[in-house]
Order: structure tokens, then sequence, then C-alpha cells
């Protein structure tokens, strides 16, 4: 009987400590009884027979939930990798695709990574590439074609992206787009900046989109400053007009809010103008805060933790009751930790690809090519392969190699106690710093957890602080409908 390779130890307070297996996702909180007793393990024979009951108990306890096992380092590993090879083929038959409309834009936002792309650069340039309908064609033949028999009843929804998608004069591109997609059996996700959101409103209204993202900077003065009309003009009051028309619509709305440091600061602000219009009561609106960052294209991949808007970010996410995600990395915290502590099932858990890029997404250019990163659609260097005229061997062999890239892939990360959580790192990052595909992007995730988990036990942003949400639920889901391992310690989440 050993400890666990995948066990993480956190002092939340002086009392208490969050015990937390990171390969089968079993986390309590523990008192440091529980942690002296794990840190004297392995007993020898003699040792535990002299063991009092109560440490008897408690062993047999952390037995069950893992922490102890019979398994030897290299049998732990190979359970993991077992249980990948069982669901890796089923997870990448589940394409996600994404149509990118244009790389035009309405809007002259300042930190836009696609500016090249607009002609920003190079007035000169001739109209930035736009699909036509012999290119839309294509995609859902390829859309089509790649799909499996057991994706059939189960249609990821079509993204669709740009540039600027909803624009006045490729209404009847996009309508077409959604014709097509309908007529596929396909939902559709909008990526929009929101500016011509209303007037979209009634073609969106005829055909199954399952979400609006759309993006609205804080305060008007911020906002205005960061993201601009194509002259320079205002576009926060347009943009909330188009918000107000999707809600009145029933659409499903996610409002991506990026701050600098100045954004960060009126925050609090900007809580008071979405409570003053009513939408921190919507259900169908959520809110996602991200800072502003050089970066490869992603915005929220790492916790940037040194930036002065970040922090100020990470101080006011910690405040409000809607959902804000800092970082890719704190949606641990939210959708992993948090919600295995209230008893639920947790959110993207096991994390064996870093992203959709390595799961199977397909972004389809107007130039003709196939990106595989939300971020990098439409740079030289992210292109990957051509879907127009045709897929080449050559092409579908790249994107084989691309998908090939999983934690149980990449050598530094098969020994690693974060691998089904940190899921190898970003790979353009990899690339960027001189490395291969096939190496992983390493950070310190194992810091990110000592550092941040102690804060979100004090107060974490989603509904006040995990203690008293653990009681409610448990008040609300009664002990008979609690997981067997966690109904004897009469809390769930609370450890022996």
């Amino acid at each position: 009987m050993r400890l666990s390779r995948y066990n993480e130890i956190i002092q939340i307070d002086d009392e208490r400590y969050l015990l937390f297996n990171t390969a089968t996702c079993a986390a309590d909180i523990v008192s440091g009884e529980v942690v002296r007793l794990l840190r004297a393990l392995p007993l020898s024979p003699a040792e535990r027979e002299a063991l009092p009951p109560r440490a008897v108990e408690l062993l047999q306890s952390l037995s069950a939930r893992g922490y102890i096992t019979e398994r030897s380092a290299h049998e732990e590993v190979a359970a993991l990798r077992e249980a990948f090879e069982e669901i890796r083929d089923k997870r990448l038959s589940r394409r996600l695709h994404g149509i990118v409309v244009t790389y035009d834009c309405n809007m002259r936002c300042t930190y836009c990574f696609q500016q090249t792309l607009q002609g920003r650069s190079d007035p000169a340039r001739s109209r930035p590439a736009t699909l036509n309908r012999e290119m839309v064609d294509r995609i859902f033949e390829l859309v089509e074609g790649n799909r499996s028999p057991r994706d059939s009843a189960h249609r990821r929804p079509i993204g669709l992206y740009g540039g600027e998608p909803l624009m006045r004069q490729n209404y009847p591109l996009v309508e077409y787009i959604l014709q097509q997609g309908e007529a596929h059996g396909h939902s559709f996700v909008i990526f929009t900046n929101g500016f011509d959101l209303v007037e979209f409103m009634p073609l969106l209204q005829r055909y199954p989109v399952r979400n609006i993202h759309v993006t609205l900077d804080g305060v008007q003065e911020v906002h205005d400053a960061l993201r601009p009309g194509r002259n320079g003009a205002p576009t926060h009051e347009r943009i909330v007009r188009g918000i107000e028309a999707a809600r009145e619509a029933g659409f499903r709305i996610t409002m991506r809010v990026n701050v600098d440091a100045q954004g960060a600061r009126l925050l609090p602000r900007f809580w008071d103008f979405l409570r003053s219009k009513g939408w921190d009561q919507d259900p169908n609106l959520l809110v996602v805060v991200s800072e502003i960052r050089q970066s490869n294209g992603c915005l929220s991949c790492r916790p940037q933790g040194s930036n002065p808007a970040a922090k100020r970010v990470q101080e006011v996410a910690r405040r409000p009751t809607w959902h804000q995600r800092p970082s890719r990395a704190s949606l641990l915290l939210t959708t992993v930790l948090s919600r295995i502590l209230t008893g639920q099932k947790p959110v993207g858990f096991p994390r064996y690809w870093f992203c959709n890029a390595h799961q199977g997404l397909r972004l389809y250019g107007p130039d003709g090519y196939i990106y595989l990163c939300w971020g990098l659609v439409g740079s030289e260097h992210a292109r990957l392969a051509r879907y127009w005229p045709d897929v080449t061997p050559e092409d579908k062999a790249v994107l084989d190699h691309w998908e090939g890239r999983h934690v149980f892939a990449l050598g530094r990360c098969r020994n690693c106690k974060y691998l089904l959580l940190c899921g190898g790192g970003c790979a353009v990052e990899a690339l960027h710093s001189g490395q291969t595909l096939m190496e992983s992007s390493c950070w310190d995730f194992g810091g990110f957890l000592r550092h941040y988990v102690p804060l979100w036990f004090r107060h974490d942003p989603v509904g006040g602080t995990w203690e008293a949400r653990r009681e409610r639920q448990s008040e609300a889901l009664g002990a008979s409908q609690r997981p067997k391992a966690m109904a004897a310690t009469g809390k769930r989440g609370a450890g022996p």
C-alpha cells in the first residue's frame, strides 16, 4: 500500500487542507491529522499493527477514495492510458467545425490579432478574403464526410466566426450558410462584435442558433477607446442595443469583457451598468471577463498574475455573482474542484488534450485554408492544410499528426501528476519557443493551485464560499442522493 503519485495536498488555513487526487478527481477537505498520517506512509507491518482504530479507519477511507493504492507507479500510469484509449476515437469522431465567413470587419479594435488581414498596416491592400457559395458547399461536404455514424444524433453546433461574420454586406452569404447548415441538421453558435446584430435578428430567429457570443469591453468610455468603429466612431451604445435585441428574442448570450488596466479598475462601474439593465437577472446571459495581453492569439490560456489588469480582474472576479473567468487555468477551480466538493460532476475532466485544436476542431478560412486554433485564424504560420479546392493526402497527414498530440504522446507529461488537468499545454506556445509539436508547453501548475486554492476557499466567484454552498446543496439534495464514498462523513467533500 502506497500513496498515489497523483495526490496533491494544499494547505487552506491553519486547520484545513485540500486533499486532491488529480487522476481520480477525488477531493476532500481534511485535517492536519489526516495529512500527517498520509505523509507517514508507507508503514512497515509492525507500524500498521500498532495503529489505533481511528488511524485504521482513516486509512480505509483514504484507500476507498483512491489516495492510497496497491498499484505501482507504473501501473497507475498504465491505467490512465488504458482509460484514454477506450474513449479516444469516440472523442475525436465528434468534430467541432467553424466557418470563418470573412476576414473583413466593421470595427477597428486596438488589440485585434487580425489587423494585418484587414489591411490596417497596408491601406493599399485589397478587400479581405470572404467566402463564396462554392466554398460554403465544399465546407459542408467536408463536415458531413468527417462525421462518424455515432455522431448522427449528437451533431455539435457549427461556429460562425471572422473577422466579423455578421456584416451587412454579407447578409445573403450568412443566410445561405444557415440554410445549408439547417438542411444538414446542424445548429449554430455565432461569434460577433455585435455591430450589426440588430439588423441580423430577423434572420437568426429563423434558424437554430444556440448561442451568440458578443464582446462589450466594460463601461462606455473604455469600450469605445478599445473597440471603435471603422471610422473611429463609438460603438458601445450600438452593441448594447444588439444585446438587448438578442435578449428580447430569447437567445442565449455569452458576453465577453476584455479589460486592460483601466477597464479592470472600472469593473465595479460596469457591474452597476449591468444591474441597471437587469442583465444580472437574466439566466440566459453569461459574462466572461478576460485580461488583454500579448499572446499567440488565445486570450485566456494562462493566469497572468504579474499583469496589473489580471490582478484587478482576479480581485473583482471574487465579488460579483456572475460567472467570470480570469483565465482558462482558473476554470479548474470552478468547473472541477468546486463541483467535486459540492457533489457535482466535474466539467472538462479528464483533460487528455489541451484544447479543441487537438480534439477535432476544424476552422475553414475564406482563404481556402484549415486552421485549428480560434486565436490564430488567418495567420500564415498557422495554415496547416488546404480545403479549397480539395484536401490532399499530404494535408490530411498534417491534420492527423496534429490530432496525435495528447498527454500520453508528450514525454514530459506522461509522468506528471497534473497531466489530466493541464492537458500538455498550448502547442502553439511550444512551437513558438523552439520546441516540436510533440513537446509540452509547461508552466507551474502546482504553484497555481497552491496560490489560488486558498483564495478560492475564502471566497469563490460563483455563489459565495465553497463551505456555504456545500451546506446549501447538502440540504437540497439530502443524504440519500450523496455519493456513497462521501455519505458517511455527513458533508460532501469533507474528508475524514
